[in-house]
């Protein structure tokens, strides 16, 4: 659709059926049916009706009334009417349907802009969802989700969308024209801060939509930094009908001032202009708390982590890492601002993807060891000097990375921090398992936080909690602490009385719940011994694929594959012998270079 008089013609068409209301070139859907499904919520295996009917490919579309039967009990869909703001809001949505139609007098390709939902099908074709954006105002401090959009083609007649919603019970959907096949969508970017005196030589990276029925190949995308020479790669290819984030280089001279400076992104194809956009990047002081980006080697993509730079003129002194992963709905670059600079250490925020992420689990905790890596190669870094906190979901992250790796870091302070799925996320239990559903749960092993605790033994452990804390109850850390101290000796739990999830009580820079003067004193205390004066490991993993090793030892097979693996090993260096025992261990490797060194 590339004209006004089609979109006329289908707002007119969607009014007549659903009761649509259009302006300024959008159409919000008002109308539409919800569907509560028995038993999505808090289910650790909740059956989904409309799924199953999807995939068995007996879906058909409801009409008010209409039920589904859900073991012993029955779901109806209702009519239901969005607010003035557009938003379907019910308890019905959290894990269960919203239905409405489109028609169209023609086959058309429009722009899909949601919220609120987990996924959606358009004629039954699945499509990703903004399962975060579930609100239109957003505090200063929080990332806006509202950069959902998706190319959908609309056939003629009617067309059935059905959204699948999440815990925060609120939908809202928008339908645009498509005023190019090609279009830039700037809210969802990842770009750098610029330094003064810094030369600029570093990645962004931007959603491109094509909105067309072929596959975007052989473009090139252009960034020009003010008058500075434009730099031109070889676009990223982008499927038909899809979305995808693309890298742009970035060069330029090092700017003089702090302020902004503009830059022009361009699409191009065999010499024909695609798409244009202007941004503007920050130019900050060479002590303020800034973003970086660089390359995953992960997966290519463009990524990026804040720095809160050790406040000291002596570059080239090595400096402590505090390592800070954020909680949930957190950017990293406001993580990073929650501290007051140190002049000893650098603290560094990885952004596990996104806000939210995936608890500093899986892809989150990759993302950590990864800017961790990267930190160490662009900052003068104290390798026996390293540290790792968090608070709330970063709190939790802060026990998952501590435990799994513990030879990477000299003391931890995990902050309002959750112990693992199990305590917090799901809250329930299964008692009695049949034979399969043990073996399955074994994939859980590598996140059983309490069972992989006695790794913690090899660092200290600085534990933060407030004690009228409503989000993350402090019974969390309150159990994880009883249950160390049989075995660790070097172990700090400080609950403040009176204090939620978020507190600030010192009228000192940066916020007390994760800037704690003390567990800082704490670090500042604290360093690996290095593995060359360690004679005693002992070392537990669930999986080897994800933490194999511990210095100068690595588990590198198991009888028992995502079973806990536990050794026991002392190197006596007088004897030139190795002694011990195993737990569910086929293969070990010892690095006696390293070791003896």
């Amino acid at each position: 659709m590339h004209n006004n008089r089609t979109l006329i013609v289908v707002v007119l068409l969607l009014t007549m059926n659903m009761a649509f209301i259009a302006f300024a070139g959008e159409t919000v859907i008002r109308q539409g049916l919800i569907l509560k499904v028995p038993g999505s919520q808090r289910s650790l295996m909740p059956i989904d009706p409309v799924e199953q009917l999807l995939v068995q490919g007996t879906w058909k579309a409801p009409k008010p009334g209409d039920t589904i039967r859900v073991g012993n009990a029955t779901a109806t869909w209702d009519p239901m009417n969005a607010d003035e703001n557009g938003w379907f809001a019910s308890r019905a949505l959290r894990g269960g349907y919203l239905y409405t139609t489109v028609d169209c007098e023609k086959e058309t390709v429009m722009l899909l802009k949601g919220m609120g939902n987990d996924l959606l099908y358009v004629n039954g074709v699945l499509r990703a969802g903004n399962r975060y954006g579930f609100k239109d105002d957003w505090s200063q401090w929080e990332p806006k989700f509202d950069f959902s959009v998706l190319p959908i083609r609309l056939k003629t007649g009617a067309n059935h969308l059905l959204f699948y919603g999440t815990r925060a019970g609120r939908i809202k959907a928008k339908l645009s024209e498509v005023n190019a096949p090609v279009q830039f969508n700037p809210k969802d970017m990842t770009v750098p801060d610029f330094v003064i005196n810094e030369a600029v030589d570093t990645w962004g990276s931007v959603v491109v939509i094509n909105a067309s029925d072929e596959p975007l190949t052989d473009a090139q995308i252009q960034a020009q930094i003010g008058h500075s020479q434009a730099v031109s790669i070889a676009m990223d290819p982008i499927q038909a009908m899809t979305v995808r984030k693309v890298k742009f280089r970035l060069r330029a001279p090092a700017p003089e001032a702090a302020g902004s400076l503009p830059v022009e992104l361009v699409i191009s194809r065999r010499g024909a202009e695609l798409a244009r956009a202007s941004i503007e990047l920050h130019v900050l002081e060479p002590f303020a708390t800034c973003k970086r980006t660089f390359i995953s080697e992960i997966d290519g993509s463009v990524q990026y982590y804040a720095v809160n730079p050790a406040q000291d003129t002596d570059r080239d002194e090595p400096k402590a890492l505090v390592l800070s992963v954020h909680g949930a709905g957190v950017e990293a670059i406001n993580q990073a601002r929650s501290y007051f600079g140190k002049t000893w250490a650098h603290i560094v925020a990885p952004t596990n993807r996104r806000p939210y992420g995936f608890n500093w689990e899986d892809w989150g905790r990759i993302d950590a060891l990864e800017v961790m890596a990267v930190a160490k190669q662009t900052l003068i870094i104290d390798p026996d000097r390293i540290y790792l906190t968090g608070h709330s979901m970063g709190g939790h992250g802060t026990w998952h990375l501590g435990v799994t790796y513990p030879d990477q870091f000299a003391a931890i302070g995990p902050s309002a921090g959750w112990i693992s799925f199990w305590s917090y996320g799901v809250r329930q239990k299964i008692d009695e398992m049949t034979p399969m559903q043990r073996l399955l749960m074994r994939a859980t092993s590598p996140s059983n936080t309490m069972e992989l605790s006695e790794n913690c033994k090899q660092h200290g452990v600085y534990v933060i909690h407030g004690a009228a804390d409503d989000n993350v109850p402090a019974d969390q850390s309150r159990k994880m602490v009883e249950h160390m101290k049989p075995f660790h000796n070097d172990l700090v739990y400080h609950e403040e009385p009176g204090q939620g999830h978020w507190w600030d009580l010192s009228d000192e820079n940066g916020a007390d719940c994760v800037d704690w003067m003390p567990l800082f004193d704490f670090f500042a205390r604290h360093a690996r011994p290095g593995s060359e004066r360690i004679r005693h490991i002992d070392f537990r993993t669930a999986s080897p694929g994800i933490s194999s090793q511990n210095n100068w030892l690595a588990i590198e097979a198991q009888e028992r594959q995502l079973a806990m693996s536990h050794v026991d090993i002392q190197y006596d260096p007088g004897k030139n012998r190795i002694v011990g025992s195993t737990e569910n261990v086929a293969r070990l490797r010892f690095d006696m270079a390293s070791c003896r060194s």
